[in-house]
């Protein structure tokens, strides 16, 4: 289905999202710079795998020389993690100009969530969300993924915010916003590759039926913003949070030592705590991937089932 001359939908997944059928949609930001090839490709095909599994479809969001891509095909995915041309980062902004200029681009979840909402799909999965950075009290480094989220009535399923984040105003700036954070089984909230942290969820969900309850009833009273489901990554792949963080600080040293800033600074600071840590992250970054989807695809089926 063609939205616009700039908005292309699979076949099958325009069908689906027709007849009211699970669909997840998936952020390929990730897949695109923050894996290498050949893995990255072999990770894409894993979640979609496992997201069929489950009963779903998978809707990776991209943007292919030009064009936004909703639903792609293995040529498609193959372009986008072996980099077949210069494959960019898109956030929301970047939208329109990375069009005119025919640019390829994996699609962040500000991005991502924005083209599923314009799409009518309610899931998407993706691995960390981003928010308030160390320092925006001057720097003013908020991440758009907030302010998207607010904005669209799209259900987020993530293993929680980044690492790298200022976790207390990330969770300030997220109340401000309106937006419900709840956690799959836990009362901690999961950063990233941690499963607990010192803060607290809004909201415990106990199982898969009161998500798709959750979603539906958030959808009944016409709520302008979404829904952020966060999902603890399995124990035997969790990095304890304590040990983390003091990477991550270092890190963050090191980035501002080198004057690395803006979009740079996420991509930087995990390859350096992958260097520094002797947990693999790369590994538990896959396993985060792959649980997400799983939940995702599940809370799908069991929302398109109450809604039947």
């Amino acid at each position: 289905m063609n939205l616009s001359q700039n908005i292309i939908i699979s076949d099958e997944i325009s069908a689906a999202i027709s007849e009211k059928k699970p669909v997840v949609a998936l952020e390929t930001h990730g897949l695109a710079h923050g894996l290498s090839y050949p893995q990255n490709e072999e990770l894409a095909r894993k979640m979609a795998n496992k997201i069929i599994q489950e009963g779903a479809l998978p809707a990776f969001i991209a943007m292919i020389k030009g064009q936004i891509r909703v639903g792609l095909n293995k040529e498609e995915i193959h372009l986008l993690t072996a980099h077949s041309v210069d494959v960019l980062k898109a956030n929301r902004q970047d939208l329109t100009p990375f069009i005119l200029q025919g640019n390829s681009a994996g699609l962040t979840v500000s991005a991502g969530i924005f083209i599923a909402n314009h799409c009518g799909i309610r899931i998407f999965s993706t691995g960390g969300i981003g928010g308030v950075h160390y320092g925006a009290e001057k720097t003013f480094d908020i991440s758009n993924d907030i302010y998207e989220i607010a904005n669209n009535p799209v259900t987020v399923v993530c293993g929680g915010p980044k690492i790298i984040l200022d976790l207390d105003k990330t969770m300030e700036m997220m109340e401000t916003c309106g937006i419900t954070v709840c956690g799959f089984q836990t009362e901690s909230l999961p950063v990233f590759l941690s499963r607990e942290s010192h803060l607290k969820v809004n909201y415990e969900i106990k199982n898969i039926q009161d998500a798709a309850k959750l979603i539906h009833i958030h959808q009944q009273l016409n709520c302008k913003s979404g829904l952020i489901i966060t999902n603890p990554i399995p124990q035997e792949y969790s990095i304890p949070f304590e040990q983390a963080n003091h990477e991550l600080q270092k890190a963050l040293k090191k980035a501002k030592e080198q004057g690395i800033s803006g979009k740079d600074v996420t991509i930087y600071l995990l390859r350096e705590m992958n260097q520094s840590m002797t947990n693999d992250v790369t590994q538990s970054l896959e396993q985060l991937i792959l649980n997400n989807s799983i939940l995702s695809a599940k809370i799908a089926v069991s929302l398109s089932q109450l809604e039947a």
